[in-house]
């Protein structure tokens, strides 16, 4: 089987070796790509690749990141001809996580402390639904992933409260890690089910 998931903006694919590539950029508008990225056929692929989008209200607690996860497996299994399916996914944020990282970043304007803590719970919840769903071991890699990326963004949030302004582009950065996060959940799960998988990116800016 091979599979990708491509983050709301940003783009993941999934084929062995399994390998994260760090995002440093995260960009809202899939719909400013003209093409998405078109990731190497799979030897035993009979067909092109299958695309599903995964809305943050799909993916709100971790039986329905499971449920999706799940249907993407099905549809990846060899047929009776040995063939694949080779199948993406794009990814939003979890459910009402973008919104709470819009508050973060809102946040550091007035109370930087009060900042910090919203960030802190969304990287835990986030940090728990995978534990729920992957086990303690791979919640303490992931974990320990997206717990740094926490706590980079909180540089990024303090400067914030320094300037007192919010440009786009911070704004843009700190809301994506909600679609990386998630897309991290979405295949820790998936290594649980032996399945070779790989986040990569694709740029969203405009050609």
């Amino acid at each position: 089987m091979a599979l990708s998931v491509l983050l709301g903006a940003t783009a993941a694919l999934l084929s062995p070796p399994a390998r994260h590539a760090r995002v440093t950029e995260a960009r809202m508008a899939v719909a400013s790509l003209q093409k998405l990225p078109s990731p190497q056929l799979p030897k035993n692929a009979a067909v092109s690749w299958a695309l599903h989008k995964f809305g943050g209200a799909s993916l709100a607690t971790p039986e329905l990141y499971k449920l999706c996860s799940d249907l993407l497996i099905d549809e990846s299994r060899k047929d009776e001809a040995g063939s694949c399916v080779p199948t993406m996914a794009i990814v939003s944020a979890r459910g009402g996580v973008t919104d709470r990282l819009i508050k973060v970043v809102e946040a550091a304007l007035t109370d930087i402390e009060e900042s910090e803590r919203l960030l802190q719970a969304v990287a835990e919840e986030q940090v728990e639904a995978v534990r729920v769903l992957a086990g303690d071991e791979i919640a303490e890699e992931v974990g320990a992933q997206i717990r740094k990326d926490a706590a980079d963004l909180f540089g990024v949030v303090r400067a914030v409260s320094m300037l007192r302004n919010v440009p786009g582009s911070t704004m843009e950065l700190v809301t994506g890690y909600g679609e990386i996060w998630s897309a991290m959940t979405m295949q820790a799960y998936l290594r649980t089910q032996d399945l070779p998988s790989e986040i990569g990116r694709a740029s969203c800016r405009e050609r």
